[in-house]
């Protein structure tokens, strides 16, 4: 009984000497903390995209702008038409205004939807690519844990500025984004 009462002894004093040097020797865990809404719109890939986007809403544009002159002109038609008393081209000239109208209106709905799943694609292909990035980016600079904080969900209540590697982040992923960095 003695025995087993001293090498039960021996066995936690072992135990504990290896937590203990295993805790002392772990070292400080290396944390950095990211400003996503920062890093998301100065990153140099959204700053493409959104060239892209606009490009394409400015195209969207023109087409209503014609659309909005076609109505114009049928507008003034309408009221020649009406102080003249020609009515056959008045009925034809009614009934083109709306067609054009409601053509105008579906496609300014056509646009916001468009628009709306354009942005929402592009900001998450963005994302995507920058949570890539900071895959490698915390491999690269051996980072244990890397927290991401945007301010309308926050998940960080408080950290102390060094470390903050929002803009380290943001260098690292706009070399990568132009192939500085393999």
């Amino acid at each position: 009984m003695k025995k087993l009462v001293y090498i039960l002894v021996v066995l936690n004093i072992c135990v504990l000497i290896f937590l203990a040097i295993n805790y002392f020797s772990a070292g400080q865990k290396k944390i950095g903390i990211i400003k996503m809404d920062k890093v998301v719109y100065d990153f140099q890939g959204m700053k493409e995209a959104t060239k892209k986007y606009e490009a394409k809403i400015s195209e969207w544009k023109s087409e209503t702008d014609s659309l909005q002159k076609i109505l114009n002109s049928l507008y003034g038609d309408l009221k020649a038409d009406s102080i003249s008393k020609n009515e056959p081209k008045l009925k034809k000239d009614f009934n083109l205004f709306v067609y054009y109208r409601n053509a105008y209106y579906q496609l300014n709905q056509n646009i916001e939807l468009k628009s709306k799943e354009m942005d929402k694609d592009m900001t998450s292909a963005v994302i995507t690519q920058l949570n890539t990035y900071m895959v490698d980016f915390a491999k690269e600079n051996s980072f244990d844990l890397i927290f991401c904080n945007n301010p309308q969900y926050p998940s960080v209540g408080y950290n102390k500025e060094e470390n903050d590697i929002t803009k380290t982040f943001l260098e690292y992923a706009d070399k990568k984004y132009n192939g500085a960095i393999k």
